[in-house]
């Protein structure tokens, strides 16, 4: 699914004016993960999407970065960003959120193949 497809997506559920998902357990989980560019500790959630003027988007759509590194985004912002680190984050975030759905079900994440380089 491209970026677009995603915005197009996010833009038709916001005609629906529902309130925002809110969920510490995804927050929580994402906060235990390295940070995707540095693979540091305990990394900042770094929601991907924007609800709106004011509004945060939903939970789900955060990715761990840290504070440099999520700094860094919103100074050069996506599009730059993506480019310097080699990285395609709306990819990560289906990834990200792939494991925590194989968590939930009592698995293992770093058992299967993500589709994604070993560093």
């Amino acid at each position: 699914m491209t970026f677009f497809e995603i915005t197009a997506i996010l833009l038709f559920m916001s005609l629906f004016k529902k309130k925002t998902y809110r969920s510490e357990r995804f927050l929580e989980f994402t906060r235990r993960q390295s940070c995707l560019i540095r693979k540091t500790p305990s990394p900042d959630p770094h929601h991907l999407f924007t609800g709106g003027m004011g509004i945060k988007c939903c939970d789900l759509y955060s990715i761990p970065l840290d504070r440099l590194v999520h700094d860094e985004l919103h100074t050069i912002g996506r599009g730059s960003f993506e480019n310097r680190h080699g990285i395609d984050l709306t990819r990560e975030l289906l990834i990200h959120m792939a494991r925590y759905i194989c968590l939930l079900e009592g698995n293992d994440p770093d058992e299967y193949d993500w589709g994604v380089k070993k560093q």
